[in-house]
């Protein structure tokens, strides 16, 4: 497999994950948001260098609104991600946006994806459960019911015990939540999908 496929799957994960693609009047955006101090060090070592080697880009980088950005003026890019991809554009990305067919069809490309949907939208940290106050836990939430279900039969393929539940997180939106918990799992979990994110190895103690 191309080292390529697995960075264009990863980092179309990241654009699931917290991304936004936006065109007007011959102006086209990519754009990734993220923490200003937490995921400072996944923009730097991962998804600026990424970007380059995938688009020969440089992107614009800065923090905007309390927002860390990253962000890619390109008709070519926009138009790779949301024609041969098929991902969603404007505000109503986040409810309608899935895993593409052609990553979904691959085992490696799907755990890439996965990778950097967890590592944009997701976290890891160690729950108070009452009898115990350190365990281990994985959650990734999302607004699209299709990418919910998505990530859960795929992480049930791959062998995972899986958490499912929603809930009302609007008036008229449903927020569901796949989880990932217990000791095994999360090895399992970081063993298999990772992260490229540092921010979910220091919130987690690893």
């Amino acid at each position: 497999m191309q080292e390529n496929d697995l960075l264009m799957a990863e980092f179309i994960g990241a654009v699931i994950g917290d991304g936004n693609l936006w065109s007007k009047d011959k102006h086209y955006r990519v754009e990734i948001t993220g923490d200003p101090i937490l995921d400072k060090e996944y923009f730097e070592n991962f998804l600026i260098p990424t970007t380059k080697q995938l688009f020969a880009v440089n992107p614009h980088v800065r923090v905007r609104q309390r927002g860390l950005r990253l962000r890619i003026t390109s008709k070519d890019v926009y138009s790779l991600l949301t024609n041969d991809y098929k991902l969603p554009t404007g505000r109503e990305k986040g409810m309608l946006v899935t895993i593409p067919k052609s990553i979904l069809n691959n085992t490696s490309q799907t755990i890439a994806c996965i990778r950097g949907i967890f590592d944009t939208d997701g976290s890891a940290f160690l729950a108070n459960k009452g009898y115990r106050q350190d365990y281990p836990t994985i959650e990734i939430s999302t607004t699209s019911e299709g990418l919910a279900n998505q990530i859960r039969d795929s992480l049930v393929s791959l062998g995972y015990r899986v958490g499912f539940r929603s809930w009302k997180r609007e008036i008229f939106r449903t927020k569901w939540v796949i989880s990932v918990n217990g000791d095994s799992m999360f090895k399992k979990w970081m063993d298999e999908i990772g992260t490229s994110n540092p921010r979910h190895l220091v919130n987690s103690n690893l």
